[in-house]
């Protein structure tokens, strides 16, 4: 893992950080993760994406 995402305290280690912005005091870092196939617990049948959620941090590092 790198220092980013042990700063962010993120498990998945699959985690890609695809862009860094800075823009006056505000850093926006932009990660992604593979696409990875997930099936129903239940009945065994393929579940299909929703399409990509963002999120937004909003607490100050310093």
């Amino acid at each position: 893992m790198n220092r980013i995402t042990d700063l962010l305290d993120l498990k998945d280690a699959n985690v890609i950080i695809s862009d860094i912005q800075i823009q006056d005091r505000t850093k926006t870092i932009f990660l992604k993760t593979p696409p990875t196939a997930h099936f129903c617990p239940s009945c065994g049948f393929r579940m299909h994406s929703r399409g990509i959620k963002n999120r937004t941090i909003t607490h100050p590092i310093l």
